[in-house]
């Protein structure tokens, strides 16, 4: 997590205790394919981070077991970027083939049963619907 925690965020617990019950907090792991995720979204400016920031430290502090991904995501460039930096930091097998793409890569790495627990936060993501036909 790319940011420290922030002694003045309030509030927001309805939103925090949202995310717990939609994320599966309090419910046994099923062993499936199908993982849970959350989508946090609005205008610019209004605390998805601040949101997802609390949420990730509350998830340090109480499973220290689950490891957090920060990506970035505001461009493609970024979100390579930052797979890049995961497959580096955790020295997935293949990470140093110029040829490799990184992206494929960190997926099949964090499907893997050894992987552990892990929460992703994909921040800044901007879905365009201009972009879809």
């Amino acid at each position: 997590v790319p940011y420290t925690s922030n002694p003045d965020f309030v509030g927001r617990s309805d939103i925090l205790e949202l995310l717990k019950s939609q994320l599966g907090h309090g419910q046994p792991l099923t062993g499936g394919a199908s993982q849970p995720r959350a989508c946090l979204y609005g205008l610019g400016g209004i605390g998805k981070t601040q949101i997802a920031l609390g949420y990730a430290f509350w998830l340090r502090e109480t499973h220290p077991d689950v490891s957090v991904f920060w990506v970035h995501a505001s461009n493609a460039e970024r979100f390579r970027q930052a797979y890049g930096f995961l497959a580096q930091k955790f020295q997935v097998p293949g990470y140093d083939d110029p040829k490799t793409d990184v992206l494929p890569l960190v997926k099949r790495w964090l499907e893997r049963k050894d992987c552990g627990r892990w929460l992703m936060v994909v921040d800044n993501y901007y879905y365009s619907y201009a972009a879809v036909p």
